[in-house]
């Protein structure tokens, strides 16, 4: 199996037990705010779990496009946040939310948020790798120059 292949499949089970770990906390949160658990049927919960863990495999198989070199970092985040939006709106709709309520409204801007918020760290780690980089390669290039010449650069 290729490197991408394995990664996608280990992507879609990490993913599935990750969606599931997050099914678990709408369902406490969602059943604590509206109406007890004991009306919640096996058969419900086990659909909860089954959408939320296909949920959480498609977000963090769709990942697998900042890997691809030919996409742009802000094409790749765009269609991952597609793919996140959408996959949140049909995992609503399978799981028969009401979409006119305040507490899938807010489902919705803490997802957008959390995606900013995660989108705009990633950036920052990235540019301060990037930074880092650059001052090591001109640190490296004196050294080279100091030592060719035995002249210091600087």
């Amino acid at each position: 199996m290729s490197g991408m292949k394995k990664s996608l499949f280990r992507r879609l089970l990490l993913g599935f037990v990750c969606g599931i770990l997050i099914g678990i906390g709408f369902l406490l949160i969602s059943k604590a705010q509206n109406h007890p658990m004991e009306d919640t049927g096996t058969g419900e919960i086990i659909k909860e779990m089954l959408f939320c863990g296909l949920y959480g495999s498609a977000c963090l198989c769709a990942m697998i496009l900042y890997k691809i070199d030919s996409l742009s970092l802000v094409l790749a985040t765009g269609i991952h946040f597609l793919v996140v939006m959408a996959g949140l709106f049909l995992l609503g709709l399978g799981l028969g939310w009401a979409f006119d309520s305040t507490f899938v409204l807010y489902i919705f801007i803490a997802y957008i948020l959390i995606f900013i918020l995660s989108w705009s760290i990633m950036y920052l780690v990235g540019k301060s790798r990037v930074r880092r980089m650059n001052r090591d390669l001109y640190l490296w290039k004196s050294a080279v120059g100091t030592a060719k010449t035995g002249k210091d650069l600087t």
